[in-house]
């Protein structure tokens, strides 16, 4: 088992010899198999800790260990065996195919004398068709998708063969569906391939279904804990909610606080029609409860195989489908 874990750390930059922290006091363990969101607020320093942990800048203060070798003490050639980085930097090569964008993952294996060889060749094709990209490997880069293309740099970093997998924000300039399906592949890397793979996100209720612990950055300090421990802690309600928003535990999502103009009462058949009612009467500031003194009621029935909203107001009453 692979241990990546951190001491005190303290992240920043150094400009015109002046030195900027960023974020103080960050101590985590990443073990084998696990998969690791990085959260916070814009600017709180995501990218910096994504960035010093591949060695791109040096910490402030504090130790990186890999398997309790300090992380400095390794050379370029030797980290380069030990973790890999997906950056969010668009890929731009010109006809460069992707399958010569996999073949750069064998570098820190090669020599200005070695050649790709069948091992090479058989790792390629076998990462390939665990992404989802062996149709696209004699295509040109800049003819295939920023889905496409996130695939293959996440194929390129796997081909590096490395215990540890960085990516700053992988999901970032994709539509819906590319998203999830980018951090499903993530999740599934993490367990079937054993690797400690670890990713910033601003994506917060895709990390909280499927990442297995959260480092959250927040104007508090650093914490590290699974996503049930950080919600039911209360700790992801103070990092993020402020007066207008708050943190709804169903959806693992973050909601805009309104102020009912109105109470009602909502019942009826069909649960899907019901808890979709209540969702637009909430966007237009209506509360829905079971309160049998509501002056309005809204009975949701079927008349005549039709699904019908019968609104009760005082004496009247209307019908709509």
């Amino acid at each position: 088992m692979n241990v990546f874990r951190t001491e005190k750390l303290s992240i920043g930059y150094k400009i015109n010899n002046k030195i900027t922290k960023v974020f103080n006091d960050i101590s985590f363990k990443a073990i084998s198999g696990e998969l690791i969101a990085i959260a916070g607020k814009n600017g709180i320093g995501k990218s910096t800790l994504l960035k010093t942990l591949a060695r791109f800048q040096k910490p402030i203060n504090g130790e990186i260990y890999f398997n309790d070798n300090n992380y400095l003490k390794f050379n370029n050639n030797e980290w380069a065996r030990i973790a890999s980085i997906v950056t969010t930097a668009s890929f731009k090569a010109g006809l460069i195919n992707v399958m010569e964008v996999l073949y750069l993952g064998r570098y820190p294996y090669k020599n200005i004398y070695t050649k790709i060889n069948s091992h090479d060749i058989e790792l390629i094709s076998k990462i390939s068709e665990l992404t989802n990209i062996k149709h696209l490997l004699q295509k040109p880069m800049n003819q295939i998708s920023d889905g496409e293309q996130q695939r293959v740099m996440i194929a390129r970093a796997l081909v590096q063969n490395t215990p540890v997998l960085l990516l700053d924000e992988p999901t970032a300039y994709l539509d819906l569906t590319n998203r999830y399906s980018i951090i499903d592949l993530l999740a599934k890397l993490a367990r079937e391939q054993n690797k400690i793979i670890i990713f910033s996100t601003h994506e917060l209720t895709t990390a909280l279904n499927e990442a297995d612990k959260i480092w959250l950055m927040s104007e508090n300090g650093f914490y590290e804990g699974t996503p049930e421990e950080l919600i039911l802690k209360g700790i992801l309600n103070r990092a993020f909610e402020n007066e207008n928003i708050k943190f709804d535990k169903e959806s693992l999502s973050f909601k805009i606080i309104k102020h009912s103009k109105l109470n009602i009462e909502l019942n009826g058949c069909c649960d899907d029609y019901i808890f979709w009612t209540k969702k637009a009467l909430q966007r237009i500031g209506i509360e829905c409860k079971n309160d049998k003194m509501a002056e309005i009621k809204i009975e949701i029935i079927k008349n005549n195989d039709e699904i019908c909203w019968k609104i009760l107001n005082k004496s009247e009453i209307f019908l709509f489908y």
